[in-house]
């Protein structure tokens, strides 16, 4: 197998298991708080506040095609929204990287 089909196998997988991570997240009592959970964890190993807000933004528009009004929302309110500074300084999600345009 050619090195960039591998590596294309590889992302996605990767993107498969994050997705897994934030199905598990959407479905706790707790959702908002364990979404803002897993961004501190995706930044703790390595991505960058543009690749987290890619990737839930990403999911977003996946949960609005699969008609999961609720859990759109909640990606809308506890990850984007603190990721673009769409909230009160203190709700900020990574706040020591410079906010989403």
């Amino acid at each position: 197998m050619a090195a960039g089909v591998q590596l294309t196998l590889l992302k996605v997988e990767v993107i498969m298991l994050i997705q897994e991570r934030v199905d598990i997240a959407l479905n706790n009592e707790n959702a908002c708080l364990e979404l803002g959970e897993l961004v501190n964890t995706l930044s703790c190993e390595g991505y960058s506040k543009i690749e987290i807000h890619r990737f839930f933004l990403n999911f977003h528009l996946f949960l609005r095609e699969n008609n999961r009004e609720q859990h759109e929302d909640l990606v809308a309110e506890c990850v984007l929204d603190r990721l673009v500074g769409f909230c009160s300084p203190h709700y900020r999600l990574l706040p020591q990287q410079p906010d989403m345009k």
